[in-house]
Order: C-alpha cells, then sequence, then structure tokens
C-alpha cells in the first residue's frame, strides 16, 4: 500500500503546486491530502510538506483544529465569486451557471463553518516545523533500530 499512498501524495502535491498558479484549482485541499497519503507512506515526504514555510502552518492549523484561517477564507470566497462572475459574462447557460452556484455555495458554507486558528500564524510554523524535525528523527530511530 506504500506505493500507492506515495503516489497520490505526489500527485496531490503536484496538483497542489498547480493550484498554487492557476487561478481556478484549489492548492490547498490537494496539499491537504498529500500530507495524508504521506503521513502513510513517507515519513521524509510528510515532514517536508509539513515543515513548508507555506503550506506547514495551514496544513498544521487543520490537523490540529480543522481550522482555516480568515485570510484563506475569504481568499477562497472571492475567487468563487469571481469565477461564477467570469461565466456569467462568459455566456454560461443558465443551468451550467446554476450548478456551479450550488457546487461553489457548498464549498463556501463548509469554509466559512470552519474555526479559525487559536494562535498566530508564527506559532503555528514554528510548531508544524518541530512536528516534522520529530517525525524526521522518529523516521531515522526507526531505521537505526
Amino acid at each position: 500500500m506504500r506505493p500507492l499512498w506515495s503516489g497520490l501524495g505526489l500527485l496531490a502535491t503536484g496538483l497542489g503546486i498547480a493550484g498554487v498558479v492557476l487561478p481556478l484549482l484549489p492548492a490547498t485541499p490537494f496539499f491537504l491530502l498529500a500530507a495524508f497519503a504521506f503521513a502513510r507512506s513517507s515519513p521524509r515526504l510528510h515532514a517536508w510538506l509539513t515543515g513548508h514555510r507555506r503550506f506547514g502552518p495551514v496544513i498544521a492549523d487543520w490537523q490540529r483544529h480543522g481550522a482555516i484561517a480568515r485570510r484563506a477564507k475569504v481568499t477562497a470566497v472571492a475567487v468563487m465569486v469571481l469565477t461564477l462572475a467570469a461565466g456569467a459574462l462568459a455566456g454560461l447557460q443558465a443551468w451550467l451557471l446554476g450548478v456551479q452556484a450550488a457546487a461553489m455555495a457548498g464549498a463556501a458554507a463548509f469554509i466559512l463553518s470552519r474555526p479559525e486558528p487559536p494562535r498566530d500564524p508564527a506559532a503555528a510554523a514554528a510548531e508544524a516545523r518541530a512536528d516534522a524535525a520529530e517525525a524526521a528523527g522518529d523516521d531515522a530511530g526507526a531505521a537505526g533500530g
């Protein structure tokens, strides 16, 4: 199963990286999926991803608290609204806009219903780095023992 989890983690990481530069592809859900998969297959890749300076704190907030930062919530909902408006301006059919609106409303409701992280981002980043270092140490200890 480890190769399947590793493959899923690598695919999700690739899609997450694409989502950073493509405005309509969300990055965060793919990085969360990658962290989940790497936790089951590669302590080294899991530590790298959870220790990443940009994505590590987001992953840590989600794993520890099921939380999404306010800035991320606002950005996600704004992108959804802009995407729907772009579709309307492009002349998409009403039924397609309705399907998009329903899907985005569901996603927005989920995002907005999540709590916000209980601490500042610097503390979350430090905690993620400490967890990554601990996981790397556990991996080294397992290999040596």
